[in-house]
């Protein structure tokens, strides 16, 4: 089920919050939407709603401080038993595209079945590797896949002109 227009401006902003990106950065990637439905389906509304909840609150109480900002989110979000272990598999996700199942416990507790495959569950579009942000954040490409394109070693290599 997609995200309402708010829930994705919250998702968006936190995942700003939880990578050191720009947003403009992570909507380029083409993934910002599918990783926001994504999260939802992996965790259920409840409790994605509850996560963007907590993070609009942050976003209230931290009244433009970076260092409030970064208190909050520890302690409301991070630190939080329910929240924290789905920021950390956000962060996760958006930086190498995949997703870690949850503990047990988690899912136990907070009444989401976990998904099939058991770990780790790789999230099957081939952007997510290719567009994960562990690449510009290393300063790197990702192997077969970029500058020169997914799968380019299948293909003998062009003898340069002379």
């Amino acid at each position: 089920m997609p995200a309402s227009a708010d829930h994705y401006h919250l998702f968006l902003s936190l995942s700003v919050e939880l990578t050191g990106f720009e947003r403009v950065d992570l909507e380029a990637t083409g993934l910002a939407r599918f990783y926001s439905d994504k999260l939802t389906e992996l965790t259920g509304g409840e409790n994605t709603d509850a996560l963007c909840a907590a993070w609009q609150q942050v976003e209230q109480g931290c009244h433009g401080d970076p260092d409030q900002r970064i208190a909050l989110t520890r302690s409301l979000i991070l630190n939080d038993q329910r929240l924290g272990p789905v920021a950390r598999n956000l962060l996760v996700l958006w930086y190498l595209g995949q997703w870690y199942p949850l503990p047990n416990w988690w899912y136990t507790e907070y009444g989401h079945q976990p998904p099939p495959g058991g770990p780790p569950f790789v999230i099957f579009k081939p952007e997510c590797y290719t567009e994960g942000l562990v690449w510009p954040a290393a300063g790197a490409h990702p192997p077969g896949a970029k500058p020169f394109g997914y799968a380019v070693w299948t293909q003998p290599p062009v003898e340069p002109a002379i």
